[in-house]
Parts: structure tokens; C-alpha cells; sequence
């Protein structure tokens, strides 16, 4: 027999081209929410090689299956927090995708867009479902790399958004991404210089850092009634006084029961402040309209989005069909 296999090679200018518009991203992982709920997709645990007390980063390792797509791949991710220091990104991916039946590959895509993109999608799927419907002001922590991503996201799920407030520590990035935000979107747009002129009077509040440890930038008495909060990846940010009155839904309910003791609200976990019995719903479930969303225009929201790696397969896969579509992409040969 003379069989071969051969995959797909795309770097990061081909991934560009290929990825889906805002909108069909936040289909997409709402589409993937599903197929959690439905028992149509397989999440090992993420795994991370932690060497934070190193060099001040780690890779995760992301594995996923979805059925509907009969799709398997991993993401490999890393983060490093001085990055930036160094002219890189702070987080740099490959997403690999594999043919269920064979485990033959099929492509080795860049996968940094693709992480940036579904990141702030999850948030735009968050956003639709338990933002009030007249939110007009939206607050984000942090104008690095995946900041656009979300609020673009938010923007397409919540056409009445008029304001957008950004912090960051670095003010002439953040001063550069919101008169990006006004050229393109045409909608207010402006840096702001403390953590609470980001979270009074917001509708809607995003937290994008990449922090060392828990440090405050969401304290409880800023918050406004109705507020949505969208707190990703290790939710460092929050006052731990938050959870204790506000409905708190998450991506995934199994990957959040192992999260890494002191990230996210695992302190709250640990000391018994709350348990996941505590935790509304799963994203799926809302999705699913197994369980309601906003019921009043008081009550306030935070999804805590550690990120899945069904999501990178799916917008993986997406851009994969696409490159075959247009014949975009180095063809290699395994043997």
C-alpha cells in the first residue's frame, strides 16, 4: 500500500483571512455552548505546565471533540506575562486538527487569532443573553491584544451600546485602541485613568488582564444595579464580595471545578464562601433555554469564561473548511 498523509500548514497572515466575521464567531461558540449541554462534545480537563515561578508564564494544552462537526484537535497555548517587554505577544497558539476516524492530521494552523477572536466571543455571547437591553456603557480593563475582540463582540450583541470607557496601564495603548474603536465603529470611545471611572455607571463590564496575582480593579460598591459582568481567564480582578451577591453563570462547570487553587474565585471554593451549588448555570444551559437569563433589570450577572478548547476547534475548523474552500495554505506531507 501507498498511502500518504499529507495536512495543512497556515500561518498567521493566512489565518487572518480566513476567520469568521464577528457575528458568525458568536454563532459559532454559542453553537459549541450547545453542544456541551447536549452531551455532543468531549473537554478533557486543561493541563497546564505551569512555569510561573520561572520564567513568569506556562502552557496550556486544550483538547477537544465535537460531534456535531466530527471533529477532534488540541490548542497549545502559551502566556507569558513580560511579553510585551520583549515586542511578542503575551499569548502565542497552534491549534492542530486531526481526522476522527484515522487521527491522521489535517492542519497546524496558527492559532493566536483564533484564541483572540473566540475569547471575545464567549464574551458577546455573555453579553447577549444578561446585558440589559438598554445598556449604553460599557467598561473594559485591559487595551493588550484580545481587548478589540471583545469589545467588537460586545458591540454586535448589544447594537445600543453608545460609550466605551478602557483602562490599561499602559494609557497610550489604551489611548490608541479606543480612537481605533471610534474610527472603525464611530460610536464614543475614550481612555479613562482610574479602576472606578471604568466600573461606575457601567452597563457592562470586561476584564481582560494578564496580572500576576489577585489585585481589585471591580470593587462591589462601584458596581451599578443590572450590571453584566465578563470576567475571562483567571478572573484576578474581582472584589471577592461580588459573587456573594450577584448570579454567576460559567462557560464550562466542569473545567471550572478544576481550576488551579488561587486562580479565579477558587479562594471563595476553598475557604466553603460559596460552592459550585452557588453557580446558576452552565453557558450552555442559557443557550439551550434550559434556564433563563435576565429576569429583571437589577439583578447583576458574572460569567467567569476560563475558555474552552472546543471553542478553538470549532473556529479551527471553520477556518480550515475555509482554506480548502480557496485553496489557501502549505500542503505537507507526514510520509
Amino acid at each position: 500500500m501507498d498511502n500518504h498523509v499529507d495536512f495543512i500548514y497556515l500561518n498567521m497572515n493566512e489565518v487572518k483571512g480566513l476567520l469568521p466575521s464577528y457575528q458568525d464567531a458568536i454563532k459559532i461558540v454559542e453553537s459549541v455552548f450547545v453542544a456541551h449541554d447536549e452531551n455532543m462534545a468531549i473537554l478533557p480537563n486543561k493541563f497546564a505546565l505551569d512555569l510561573e515561578h520561572i520564567y513568569g508564564g506556562h502552557l496550556n494544552i486544550m483538547p477537544g471533540y465535537l460531534a456535531d462537526l466530527d471533529i477532534q484537535g488540541i490548542k497549545l497555548i502559551t502566556a507569558y506575562i513580560n511579553n510585551w517587554e520583549k515586542g511578542l505577544p503575551s499569548a502565542m497558539a497552534m491549534i492542530n486538527l486531526y481526522d476522527t476516524k484515522t487521527g491522521a492530521i489535517l492542519c497546524i494552523m496558527d492559532g493566536s487569532l483564533i484564541t483572540l477572536l473566540r475569547t471575545g466571543a464567549a464574551t458577546g455571547v455573555g453579553a447577549k443573553y444578561f446585558a440589559n437591553k438598554n445598556s449604553k456603557v460599557a467598561g473594559f480593563f485591559g487595551a493588550g491584544a484580545v481587548a478589540p475582540y471583545h469589545i467588537n463582540c460586545v458591540l454586535e450583541s448589544v447594537p445600543s451600546i453608545e460609550e466605551i470607557k478602557i483602562f490599561d496601564i499602559r494609557e497610550e495603548q489604551a489611548e490608541n485602541l479606543a480612537l481605533q474603536i471610534m474610527r472603525e465603529r464611530g460610536i464614543k470611545a475614550y481612555k479613562v485613568s482610574t479602576h472606578e471611572h471604568v466600573v461606575r455607571d457601567s452597563d457592562i463590564v470586561v476584564t481582560a488582564t494578564r496580572m500576576p496575582k489577585p489585585s481589585t480593579l471591580v470593587k462591589k460598591e462601584w458596581v451599578k444595579p443590572g450590571c453584566f459582568i465578563a470576567a475571562t481567564g483567571q478572573c484576578y480582578e474581582l472584589d471577592y464580595e461580588l459573587p456573594l451577591c450577584s448570579t454567576i453563570v460559567v462557560d464550562n462547570m466542569e473545567q471550572c471545578k478544576h481550576v488551579h487553587s488561587g486562580w479565579g474565585f477558587s479562594p471563595l471554593f476553598d475557604n466553603k464562601i460559596i460552592t459550585f451549588d452557588d453557580i446558576y448555570a452552565d453557558m450552555g444551559q442559557i443557550v439551550n433555554g434550559k434556564k433563563t437569563s435576565r429576569t429583571n433589570e437589577e439583578e447583576i450577572f458574572i460569567m467567569w469564561a476560563r475558555g474552552i478548547g472546543t471553542e478553538d476547534v470549532a473556529t479551527g475548523y471553520y477556518v480550515y473548511q475555509e482554506a480548502l474552500k480557496q485553496g489557501i495554505g502549505t500542503k505537507l506531507r507526514v510520509f
